[in-house]
């Protein structure tokens, strides 16, 4: 599959019509090592340039998808080509539909309590015939660790779905997935604060148009200002002087 690099971090080329087939289509595969799949957008950009242990798991990661526009702006910007942005949360349900369909199992963990129980809820109202194995919030200590693996691997999902936000999901993945009974790990960031309906989805023509920053910044100011109105600037400088690297 086609592959595009902003500073060496892959980004595969994947729509939404091909993302979940084939993310169907590793978890049908006979590899015996688990497949882990995340995404790449400025944030997470941001933060692998900062921690080398991280951006040394995106490197590894075997599919990796464009979560918002300003990697798709800044591949282009670069001389790739993306079809557009894969936000989770926009193609999760037609995940959902064909998992159904091809009778693959789901674990859930990452959350609260309250939040991955109403998700799960949501979902199997949705789809009757998911198989979902079982759910973990992702407020759990050391200890608890080696409980909810081992309850992992008696279960041995198809895909354990990991929404702890990064780069604390790809950390936890990149450290025990040797040792999960699973064919793919998946980190999903918040994806179930928004199929739970706790925090409310950007439309998708605000979405489609990039502003979906502005939406979630006006909807949760405290939380993520940092994030965009000096991440954002920060992820601009950095692909500027990459493109200045690659032009000289």
């Amino acid at each position: 599959m086609n592959r595009v690099y902003l500073a060496d971090l892959p980004v595969d080329y994947l729509s939404l019509k091909t993302v979940s087939p084939r993310l169907i289509r590793l978890a049908e595969s006979k590899r015996k090592k688990p497949y882990l799949v995340t995404y790449l957008n400025a944030h997470n950009f941001n933060l692998a340039s900062k921690n080398n242990t991280y951006k040394e798991i995106l490197k590894k990661a075997d599919l990796v998808y464009a979560d918002g526009w300003g990697v798709v702006w800044a591949a282009r910007l670069s001389g790739s080509q993306l079809p557009g942005r894969l936000t989770t949360k926009d193609f999760f349900e037609g995940f959902c539909r064909m998992a159904e369909k091809e009778k693959l199992s789901l674990f859930f963990l990452g959350g609260k309590e309250k939040v991955v129980n109403k998700m799960v809820k949501i979902l199997k109202d949705k789809f009757p015939q998911i198989k979902i194995k079982g759910w973990q919030n992702g407020y759990f200590n050391g200890k608890e660790e080696k409980r909810i693996s081992a309850r992992i691997n008696q279960l041995s999902p198809d895909f354990l779905i990991v929404g702890m936000g990064s780069p604390t999901q790809e950390l936890w993945l990149a450290k025990n997935l040797s040792q999960l009974k699973i064919k793919v790990g998946w980190c999903v960031g918040g994806l179930f604060d928004f199929i739970s309906e706790e925090k409310p989805r950007c439309p998708k023509w605000l979405g489609d148009l990039g502003f979906e920053w502005l939406f979630r910044l006006l909807t949760e100011p405290k939380r993520l200002w940092r994030r965009y109105l000096i991440g954002g600037p920060e992820f601009l400088s950095r692909v500027i002087r990459l493109k200045s690297r690659q032009a000289r």
